[in-house]
């Protein structure tokens, strides 16, 4: 769950620059030449937060995100002729298309491509600040089928375009952030399936919440609040570690997710919640049982904050097994 390309900023990273493939290796200057697009549907809209893959018969594949405009770029072989396939949550190829070949540095401009439209999804809207002004400086999250579509704030109006697995109703939670005043809101549109909703004009003036965080562990309530607790956030690579302890440091909670920062669900391996308070002498450790899901809802933007939720399994030092879930909204430094 960011933009490339548009460059919101989130802490010393720009949260969405453009999307990059990656998996080429680039050593040789004289085999690869930089390449650019952007995807837009058969109606014109952008193709944004969207899979896409390239390959080449002689190379393999590659793959990367578009961003809220529906740009990517990167380093394409030279000469090789390629073919380029649009991807769903699903990771189920929804749309193809040949490019290339490419000699010298190559601007593809716009490339249009044709998405299902049964299973296709545009939500748009106004966003107004509380004198009725539209926002602009603004942000939006679209979050439908577990997964959360960014888009930005543009003069007061919103959009963005997703393709879904599948076309059966569900509702779709619509969140929007005004990030120079401070202030969010959030709506909902039932029965979605596909084709074009509007959420109409929509007043944003909730001041945006404190960060916390609120842990459930068999029926037991733990809290965490900032800044008197304290939160540590450590980027490693494309995986994100964070480090909570209270004042007291009698309680504590580790986890990290990956392999991005992209909003939607993420594994983890590495979660451990500590009770120190069991026992003045002996602490009570509860790692993970197995993996976790992670639901990211909000990575950086828009007010530097990291916003998710987990439901696991974790086990003690006797072999019992415990419910622990948790909602999170945790600073990002």
């Amino acid at each position: 769950m960011e933009r490339r390309g548009v460059a919101i900023k989130s802490g010393s990273e720009y949260v969405g620059t453009v999307g990059h493939f990656s998996f080429w290796n680039c050593d040789d200057p004289y085999q690869f030449v930089s390449f650019e697009a952007r995807l837009l549907d058969q109606s014109g809209n952008k193709v944004s937060n969207t899979k896409i893959r390239l390959s080449s018969s002689k190379f393999g594949a590659t793959a990367a995100f578009t961003d809220t405009t529906g740009s990517v770029s990167g380093f394409v072989p030279t000469g090789e002729p390629l073919t380029l396939e649009v991807m769903n949550a699903c990771n189920t190829v929804i749309a193809t298309k040949s490019l290339g070949p490419y000699s010298t540095a190559a601007n593809a401009g716009e490339i249009t491509v044709d998405l299902p439209l049964n299973n296709t999804v545009t939500i748009s809207g106004i966003a107004n600040d509380c004198a009725n002004q539209p926002v602009i400086n603004g942000y939006a999250a679209i979050i439908m089928d577990g997964i959360a579509h960014l888009a930005t704030i543009e003069n007061g109006n919103f959009s963005i375009t997703f393709t879904r697995c599948s076309g059966q109703p569900d509702s779709a939670r619509i969140e929007l952030y005004n990030t120079a005043a401070g202030k969010e809101t959030s709506t909902r549109l039932d029965a979605v399936t596909s084709g074009n909703y509007s959420t109409g004009a929509i007043t944003l003036c909730e001041e945006m919440p404190a960060p916390y965080c609120s842990l459930n562990l068999n029926g037991t309530e733990y809290n965490f609040t900032f800044p008197a607790d304290s939160s540590r956030v450590v980027k490693n690579g494309s995986w994100t570690f964070i480090y909570l302890n209270t004042r007291d440091f009698k309680k504590g909670l580790t986890f990290s997710f990956g392999p991005d920062s992209i909003p939607g669900a993420k594994q983890s391996s590495s979660l451990s919640f500590v009770d120190y308070t069991i026992s003045n002498i002996k602490k009570q450790r509860y790692p993970l049982k197995g993996t976790a899901i992670i639901n990211i809802l909000q990575y950086g933007i828009p007010n530097q904050m990291i916003k998710g939720n987990f439901s696991t399994r974790v086990i003690d030092s006797t072999n019992i097994v415990s419910g622990l879930s948790g909602n999170f909204l945790i600073p990002l430094h």
